[in-house]
């Protein structure tokens, strides 16, 4: 019974991580979308 618990947890921490990384990589995204928005502005002004 505890191997499948740690079969059933190890899973649940992968897509853990996998969740963090997107979000990070979201993050990371909409910061440099947005640092070339307002390098775009500053040329159109």
């Amino acid at each position: 019974m505890d191997l499948l618990g740690n079969r059933d947890s190890i899973p649940s921490t992968i897509s853990g991580s996998k969740q963090l990384s997107v979000e990070v990589v979201v993050l990371v995204i909409a910061s440099s979308t947005s640092s070339l928005l307002s390098s775009l502005f500053r040329l159109f002004d």
